[in-house]
């Protein structure tokens, strides 16, 4: 059975490479034509459109775009997050892939009526294969493509070097991500971190046709966390994907520690119900969900994020603080790349070098207690003024609005 449906798979998966190998030939000979279309702007998501990254990233700015009159759309591969999961179960993957290509071969067939398409991580969620077949083909389909990426992809996928002979069939591209840089002229990315991975990847870009946006928060009307003075327990908290829990564990032993002359919890806004981080105080697990986010958010006093020292901590664009500060929320973070930036610290927050012990920097907090509501305003103000959706607005769509000059 399971041989069935590798052959399965095969087969369909080469049809649809040799629909869209045609496709790129056609379009390749045809002249491009200017859209006339009410939308000039479409953002291709992988994502669905349920989750924190398509509401982020996507969403929000659209409605900001659309009341500022540049009009907008959005075609993700899937909408419903149980469907997605359910669908890219190991049981469901080889399905997912050829169903959500077939689908993107629709999408970027209309895209030709845009003005502008900006492709938010990639063309495909899993585009492992085809050797980038899908970029090539909106690449002719489309003479103003933009990808936007808020994460280095490339070295959190773990690319790897060698190929399998199924992989070799399926003419697999182990370095896709870098690669597809190739197809694009112009980037939006999430900090001046991968705005240099770009000019460093692809040397033939211009300073200028990268626009660095990081991932923005709108909590205009929201009041700022406040703390009482007669506080007792302290409320850490971390919010983020369950594979990065083990992120987490790494301080619980200066935890157990703290808890000693402390009083303190952990609230973890994740996806899981228990995670066993050998904590000796109270952990509680609140399931993540968009609608109750700022909810379980204000219940935090301190945010956490902790990061490794390594290539895939570097490319992170530090939302789990613009989150926390943004509500007012006082944070302490590993001091890598973009945490330096948010984070003033001992102003608005605190940062603990790599590979350092994390108990001094908490049991300091835990002193300042009554200093949190400071703390606090001067993140809500910092988030304010370099974080929000505002204060990018008039430079994202002045970026859109540059006409490519391929066009």
């Amino acid at each position: 059975m399971k041989k069935i449906k590798v052959i399965s798979f095969i087969i369909q998966f080469f049809l649809l490479y040799a629909i869209v190998r045609i496709s790129t030939f056609i379009f390749s000979i045809l002249p491009h034509k200017k859209s006339n279309f009410k939308s000039t702007v479409l953002f291709l998501e992988q994502l669905p459109e349920e989750g924190a990254g398509y509401n982020y990233r996507v969403k929000k700015w659209m409605d900001l775009f659309n009341s500022n009159n540049l009009s907008t759309e959005s075609m993700s591969l899937v909408v419903k997050s149980d469907d997605f999961f359910r669908r890219v179960s190991e049981r469901n993957l080889a399905d997912f892939i050829i169903q959500s290509g077939f689908k993107r071969y629709f999408q970027i067939i209309k895209a030709r009526k845009y003005q502008t398409v900006i492709v938010r991580r990639g063309v495909l969620i899993y585009n492992d294969y085809g050797n980038l077949f899908m970029e090539k083909l909106l690449r002719k389909v489309h003479p103003n493509i933009l990808l936007d990426f808020d994460d280095d992809i490339a070295t959190n996928r773990k690319q790897a070097v060698g190929k399998s002979f199924f992989e070799r069939v399926l003419l697999d591209n182990s370095n896709r991500f870098n690669e597809s840089f190739h197809y694009y002229d112009r980037f939006i990315v999430g900090s001046d971190f991968l705005k240099r991975l770009v000019l460093e990847r692809k040397p033939s870009v211009s300073e200028n046709d990268i626009c660095i946006i990081p991932t923005c928060v709108d909590y205009t009307g929201l009041e700022q966390k406040k703390y009482t003075n007669t506080l007792e327990t302290i409320t850490f908290g971390w919010i983020g994907g369950n594979h990065n829990l083990p992120l987490i564990k790494e301080i619980i032993p200066a935890l157990n520690e703290l808890s000693k002359s402390y009083s303190i919890q952990l609230n973890i806004i994740a996806g899981v119900k228990y995670y066993d981080f050998g904590a000796q105080f109270p952990v509680q697990f609140i399931q993540y969900s968009l609608e109750t986010e700022l909810e379980h958010l204000r219940q935090i006093d301190i945010g956490l994020m902790p990061l490794s020292d390594d290539a895939v901590s570097r490319g992170k664009c530090g939302f789990k603080l613009i989150q926390y500060m943004g509500l007012g929320i006082p944070s302490v973070a590993t001091n890598i790349t973009v945490n330096a930036d948010i984070i003033d610290h001992n102003k608005n927050g605190w940062l603990v070098e790599p590979n350092t012990d994390w108990l001094s920097i908490l049991e300091e907090i835990c002193s300042k207690k009554n200093e949190f509501d400071t703390f606090g305003l001067n993140a809500q103000q910092k988030i304010d003024k370099s974080y929000s959706f505002k204060a990018h607005l008039e430079n994202y769509m002045s970026f859109i609005r540059k006409q490519d000059h391929h066009v």
